[in-house]
Parts: structure tokens; sequence; C-alpha cells
């Protein structure tokens, strides 16, 4: 390798790695997960900017993997005190997901991402105003869902003892709100058929 080539490699690393920290001055790791069921694992990190007078940053999401780098910028305003990153176990049978809980005053806003080892998706977009999520297994089929917990603001009502749940369940292609089903009272049997004797 050239003096000069060297030269110019080192130049450019100068310049590209201070434009770098500039931009990301703090950085939320997790332990490694291995998100696409290759049995490799992924390192997966929030990056967020400098922070603006209010406290509010940009940030993006990230997963590296096999030596290749995703990425997908994030909502402006989040906080760097109040976003937490997290790995979303349902089941030992489903891949993990990867959690943002961004707190906003009194709300969490939750983003919930996949990884198939090309793409970063996201899942669910879903609030709590309580705050609270929890994952349990509410139908006891075994695998989790997950549950988040509202106040209830109506007049008279107390907002935290009536409170209440909505429950968001995987089905293999998607989360979905299964709160009615599992409250839904279920339909009468249909009317047995007149027998032959009954016909004559």
């Amino acid at each position: 390798m050239s003096h000069f080539f060297r030269w110019l490699c080192l130049a450019l690393a100068l310049i590209v790695w201070p434009a770098r920290a500039s931009a990301d001055v703090s950085v939320d790791e997790l332990k490694p997960v291995d998100l696409d069921g290759d049995g490799k694992m992924e390192n997966v990190s929030l990056f967020y900017s400098e922070p603006d007078d209010y406290g509010n940053c940009t940030a993006s999401f990230e997963i590296k993997s096999l030596g290749k780098t995703y990425s997908v910028p994030l909502k402006e305003g989040l906080n760097l005190d109040t976003t937490y990153l997290k790995a979303l176990v349902l089941s030992p049978k489903i891949k993990p997901f990867i959690v943002v809980d961004a707190k906003r005053g009194s709300n969490i806003d939750r983003r919930v991402y996949s990884f198939d080892g090309r793409h970063i998706k996201e899942e669910l977009l879903v609030y709590s105003n309580f705050p609270s999520f929890v994952e349990k297994d509410t139908d006891r089929d075994g695998v989790n869902e997950m549950v988040a917990k509202y106040r209830d603001d109506r007049p008279g009502r107390d907002p935290k003892k009536d409170s209440y749940e909505r429950i968001y369940k995987w089905n293999g292609a998607r989360f979905y709100d299964c709160t009615e089903d599992r409250f839904k009272k279920p339909e009468a049997p249909p009317p047995p058929k007149p027998s032959e004797d009954d016909e004559l």
C-alpha cells in the first residue's frame, strides 16, 4: 500500500469519525440477541443526537448482523432519559422483537420491531397512558401477549382504580387487538335440525 493511499484513508477516517461522534452523542445498546432465528447474534443500538434546549433528541435504531448494518430513523422529540430499548420475548417458539419505549408526559409510546435478516419492520405502534406494558399469557396457550394498561378518565371514574387493559397478540404475521375476543360471550349453538320423525 502506497504512503499516499494510507494518508488518504487516515484523512477520510478523521473526517468521518468526528461527524458521527458529533451527530450521535449517546448510545443505548442491548445484550446481543438472535432476532432472525439463524443462530447468530445481532447487535442492537439506539443512537441519539445532541439534545436541544428542551432535552429532545433525534435517534436512529440500528441492527448489526453478519457484518452488515441496518437502520431506521425514529420520530423526533425523543428524550434520552425517558427512552428505553428492550428485547420482547413472547415465547421460545417466536423470534424476539425489539421494543423502543418513549415516555411522553403521562404516556408511553411503544414501537415494536421485527428483523428477518435483511429488513427492519415496524410491527406495532401503541401507547399506554397508565402507563404500563406487561407480557403475560392471558389465554393460557403457552404464548405471552402484550398487555397495555389505560386510565379511565371519564367523569365520575377513578382513573387508576377503574383502569382497563387492551391485549395484543402475535398471530405469526402481525399483532392484533384480541381484547374483544377474550371478553366476548360465546355464541349460542345453532338449533338442532329436525329429525325425520319430527317431519312426519
